[in-house]
């Protein structure tokens, strides 16, 4: 097949593909066409938010164009139904979400994401596509060798024998795969590679994902480990530019490059969270990914990409097929909403941490008593948090970036140490934008004085009914008439906010 067509030029090439088509069905059958392809065993799937940085001028290309934050979903996954501390090959599988343009997916032109598919190893096992048929060809006689001893009835201790017969005969076959399982380690803790290449505009790539370099890395992940609060996790993801044709080939995944033109290209940031839910868990087996999921600037290169196109959306659908579920792809509208519904958990529960963790850097917040931005947003539910509050959560409703949701909350206000402290029991509506699955704005509303005359007391009936007396003094004359009690009294509320 030609290094830089990726599309079916010959007769020979067409052939070749239908026969990796065919001998990967076969592996399915042997394993059970219910489980997935490549990387079957999932560890979990995540949400997180992945930053676009502001890249060089000839990086700025697809995805990359400009500085922005995509809501994502990731699915870090091992090779083979091992124990967990056994050496295995890991994978993570990102999916971006609210992502524009057509794609190259057969089928899905139309789909918001974008999907990158990396592993721990920085190689592939096969050079292309036909020495992989040749890898899928032994692989498939082992499947069905493997389900002819579990019908046969052997022990546990037989079929795990005649697995590891399986992989000596893999590596002997494919020496590279002996360096492929690596010992058991945190999957946040390892680094990732494409294997593959990818066209990214003018330029040959591949991708990967590390942990930010960092002087004080060590104290870092220490601190991740021990600190009182959960941490979020980040990656950083960049590329490997070809710079050397000869070395750095497009039809051998098994070699190297080891490029000397490496680019970071933005952040990967995985806040704390459950991830082992029985809802996540079957959000996470619907899930697909695939190197074609891609937009066209970021187009899968090389025979070995080819050669996966067809049969990862084979695997999909009998996946979903058996399992009858819908094969689709995940919404952006619907990411939004989780946040919304974490955002509300955690301040339910007290952890203004966890709020943060929904918030996008630049967010904005307003309230009768608050004109906010950044940093000073997490301050202020710090010191909400703090002084005591009780939240229900009612309806919410979700669309076009936008969520509205009504709830409710007791608290004690005071204005100040010498003020007396009342009993205040709020109704709000609260209008949220997002940005890349993070809460971008919210604007809170409510009865400004019902919410006042239990906040100030017996003041606060006292200004109400004045207010009333102004309006209709002001109905009757035609126009307004100094000195506005309600704006005086909301810009009063303002002040005590930002004393606070």
């Amino acid at each position: 097949m030609n290094d830089t067509n990726t599309e079916t030029g010959s007769g020979d090439d067409a052939v070749l593909l239908e026969q990796i088509r065919g001998a990967m069905k076969k592996v399915h059958e042997g394993v059970g066409m219910a489980f997935r392809g490549q990387h079957p065993k999932g560890l979990g799937v995540v949400h997180g938010a992945f930053q676009v940085h502001e890249v060089p001028i000839a990086y700025r290309v697809g995805v990359f164009a400009e500085p922005k934050s995509y809501a994502t979903w990731i699915r870090f996954s091992i090779a083979k139904e091992w124990d967990d501390r056994s050496p295995n090959v890991r994978g993570m599988a990102i999916k971006l979400l609210g992502v524009p343009g057509e794609k190259l997916a057969p089928g899905e032109a139309e789909a918001t994401t974008h999907d990158f598919v990396l592993a721990t190893h920085p190689v592939f096992f096969a050079r292309d596509a036909k020495h992989f048929l040749q890898f899928l060809v032994m692989k498939g006689a082992q499947a069905k060798e493997a389900g002819e001893a579990k019908i046969q009835g052997k022990s546990p201790e037989e079929l795990a024998a005649l697995e590891m017969q399986h992989l000596k005969q893999l590596v002997a076959a494919f020496p590279v795969t002996a360096k492929f399982f690596t010992t058991a380690e945190s999957p946040l803790t390892q680094q990732y590679f494409s294997q593959t290449p990818y066209q990214y505009g003018n330029y040959v790539v591949k991708y990967f994902v590390q942990h930010p370099d960092s002087k004080d890395r060590l104290v870092n992940e220490m601190q991740q480990r021990l600190a009182t609060s959960p941490q979020a996790v980040q990656f950083e993801f960049g590329i490997e530019v070809q710079t050397n044709p000869e070395t750095m080939p497009i039809d051998d995944a098994t070699q190297p490059w080891n490029s000397p033109e490496r680019v970071i290209l933005g952040t990967i940031t995985i806040p704390p969270q459950d991830f082992q839910s029985d809802e996540r868990k079957k959000f996470g087996e619907n899930l697909s990914f695939s190197p074609w999921h891609a937009l066209p600037e970021h187009r899968p290169l090389g025979s070995l990409n080819e050669a996966r196109r067809a049969p990862y959306i084979d695997s999909s659908t009998e996946r979903h097929k058996t399992s009858q579920t819908v094969r689709e792809e995940p919404e952006l509208s619907d990411f939004n909403a989780l946040t919304l519904g974490r955002y509300f958990e955690f301040f339910k529960r007290g952890d203004y941490v966890g709020m943060q963790s929904c918030l996008h850097p630049d967010v904005e917040f307003s309230d009768t008593g608050f004109d906010l931005r950044g940093k000073e947003v997490g301050a202020m539910w710090h010191m909400i948090i703090s002084k005591g509050i009780q939240v229900s959560k009612g309806e919410s409703t979700c669309a076009n970036g936008e969520c509205t949701i009504h709830w409710e909350c007791d608290y004690v206000f005071r204005k100040d140490a010498k003020s007396t402290p009342r009993p205040v029991h709020n109704v709000v509506t609260s209008k949220f934008k997002f940005e890349g699955g993070l809460i971008r704005s919210q604007h809170d509303e409510c009865d400004f004085w019902r919410w006042f005359e239990q906040a100030m007391g017996p003041i606060g009936k006292g200004l109400h009914l004045l207010d009333i007396v102004e309006d209709a003094f002001e109905w009757l004359v035609g126009h307004d008439v100094p000195p506005d009690i309600e704006k005086k009294a909301r810009a009063a509320v303002k002040e005590t906010g930002r004393t606070k």
